[in-house]
């Protein structure tokens, strides 16, 4: 009842006009998804003080959910009307909102909204401060909430399984990994890419990619991965008109791999642009697996390196949720 209630305002909240300087990227389906949440968070607090105005008993129990929900969402209205500034659309929608809240005072104040529908809203709240909050709403809540740290998302605990196993391009690899649940997962769209997540629910221009290859049963030892790394080599095996940044060891479920932070440049549809990437390499079970971090734009813009610091950490977190399973277990 409530979720269809707040999903009719928050589509009062869908016209926006465009500005550029939104910390979320700026697209038509991004401004629509930050409006839906704004209009989410409206309609959430129009019917907590009207609940509370209607049955004064239940005062203590409307502001204890309100309570809860902010704990796990500090400010995340603020932040939204901020993003909403950036966008250009927050004048319009404050005064939809001032309509909405009269709209949802009615319909609790009206005969059919009983006590225990306003008991039913409040345990809801509860709910969605656990981060039962419907889709696409929770995303971009997530997406404006975590922007300046994106890894905090996910040690906040808000996250996405996923699992290669019975993965056509897997090649019986069997990965298990978790990645904040704002970024949004697509099918790899080239022969080696397995899944691929964007930010900012597939907005963003930031990506996490996992490749697996077949290594026909190529498995170095630690030794033979130090030296491949310490000897520079690794210098060689850059992709043509990579820049090289610097390189190191880790170690994984137990099998050692190599990383690699270097820039690309790339032309597409006459344009240039720039990636850097940070690239998580190892061998399990005699397959290639190959984590890669990106973060990008249109060549010389100013913030890459600033979008790198801070999707590295992230992908340092994505990298230790591994867990790999024998495939002949």
């Amino acid at each position: 009842m409530y979720r269809i209630a707040c999903g009719i305002v928050a589509g009062l909240f869908c016209l926006l006009s465009v500005h550029d300087a939104a910390a979320l990227s700026v697209t038509k389906k991004s401004m629509i998804g930050v409006a839906q949440a704004y209009g989410f968070l409206v309609s959430q607090d129009a019917y907590l003080d009207a609940v509370a105005e209607k049955f004064p008993d239940m005062q203590k129990d409307a502001k204890i959910a309100a309570l809860e929900f902010e704990v796990t969402f500090p400010e995340v209205k603020k932040n939204i009307e901020s993003e909403l500034d950036n966008m250009g659309g927050s004048e319009g929608l404050r005064a939809r909102s001032i309509d909405a809240k009269r709209q949802i005072r009615d319909a609790v104040f009206s005969g059919n909204f009983s006590r225990s529908d306003a008991q039913a809203f409040i345990e809801e709240v509860k709910g969605r401060a656990n981060g039962n909050i419907y889709s696409p709403v929770l995303e971009y809540m997530l997406a404006v909430q975590y922007a300046k740290n994106p890894v905090g998302e996910f040690v906040d605990g808000f996250k996405q399984a996923y699992n290669t196993k019975d993965h056509a391009k897997a090649h019986g690899t069997r990965l298990r990994m978790n990645l904040p649940i704002s970024w949004a997962a697509f099918d790899g769209d080239r022969p080696h890419i397995v899944q691929k997540w964007v930010s900012e629910n597939g907005d963003g221009l930031n990506m996490i990619t996992l490749v697996i290859k077949n290594a026909d049963g190529f498995s170095p030892e630690k030794h033979e991965i130090e030296s491949f790394v310490e000897s520079g080599r690794i210098k060689d095996a850059l992709e043509e008109g990579a820049r090289y940044i610097s390189a190191g060891t880790f170690t994984i479920e137990g099998i050692p791999g190599f990383w690699v932070m270097q820039d690309v440049r790339m032309e597409r549809a006459g344009m240039t642009y720039m990636q850097r990437m940070l690239e998580y390499q190892f061998f399990p079970y005699g397959n290639f697996v190959q984590l890669t971090c990106h973060a990008g734009g249109v060549e010389n813009a100013r913030g890459i390196q600033a979008e790198f610091e801070k999707i590295a950490p992230l992908c340092r977190a994505v990298l230790n949720s591994f867990v790999l399973e024998n495939p002949d277990e």
